[in-house]
C-alpha cells in the first residue's frame, strides 16, 4: 500500500446523504447489543457516532476505488458490530477505519479494542470537513498509522473506556 500517510480526499456529495440512512439503520441494529453490553451505549450520541463511523468508510472506500486499488471491506451494516479489520488490501493490510469529528482535538484508539488481537495492521483516521454552520462539505484529511505506532501513543480515559491517543495540533503543526 503506497499512499500518502496525511492528506486531502474529496468526495462525492451522496456520501453525507447515504450515510445517513446507513448509520441510522446501523444504529438500529445495535440497540439490542447495546442493552445487553452497556460498555457498548454511547445515549444520544449513539445514531450520530454510528452515522460518523459508516461515512468514513465510505470515504475510503470511494478513494481506494478512485485510486484503481483492489481492496475489499467487511459488511457495513450487520446484525452485529464486526470484529475485523473494515479494509482489506491484498493479505498483507488490515485497516480499521476511524472517523472524527471536524472539531475533535485528538484522535483515538481503544485501548481494548487495540489489544484485542483483531490483527490490524493500519489505523486509518478520517475527519471529514464541515463548514461554520456544520453542515457537511465533500472533503475530509486523513491521517494513516501502523498498528505499532498506534501503540506508543499515550493512554488517557475518555468518557467510556481508556484509548490510545494523538493531539491534533501536534500532527497540524
Amino acid at each position: 500500500m503506497k499512499f500518502e500517510k496525511v492528506g486531502v480526499i474529496k468526495y462525492p456529495k451522496f456520501i453525507n446523504i447515504v450515510s445517513i440512512y446507513i448509520g441510522k439503520l446501523r444504529d438500529l441494529y445495535n440497540v439490542e447489543l447495546n442493552e445487553r453490553n452497556s460498555k457498548y451505549k454511547r445515549g444520544e450520541l449513539s445514531e450520530f457516532v454510528n452515522i460518523l463511523g459508516v461515512k468514513g468508510e465510505l470515504i475510503i472506500q470511494h478513494f481506494l476505488h478512485s485510486k484503481d486499488v483492489v481492496f475489499r471491506f467487511s459488511d457495513i451494516l450487520a446484525q452485529t458490530p464486526q470484529g475485523s479489520a473494515d479494509i482489506y488490501i491484498g493479505d498483507t493490510h488490515r485497516i480499521d477505519v476511524k472517523t472524527i469529528n471536524d472539531g475533535a482535538p485528538d484522535l483515538l484508539v481503544n485501548e481494548e479494542a487495540h489489544n484485542k488481537g483483531k490483527n490490524i495492521t493500519h489505523y486509518w483516521f478520517v475527519r471529514p470537513h464541515t463548514d461554520a454552520s456544520g453542515k457537511p462539505l465533500t472533503s475530509a484529511d486523513y491521517w494513516i498509522f501502523t498498528y505499532d505506532e498506534v501503540s506508543e501513543w499515550k493512554v488517557k480515559n475518555v468518557k467510556y473506556s481508556n484509548a490510545y491517543y494523538m493531539e491534533l495540533k501536534e500532527l497540524l503543526k
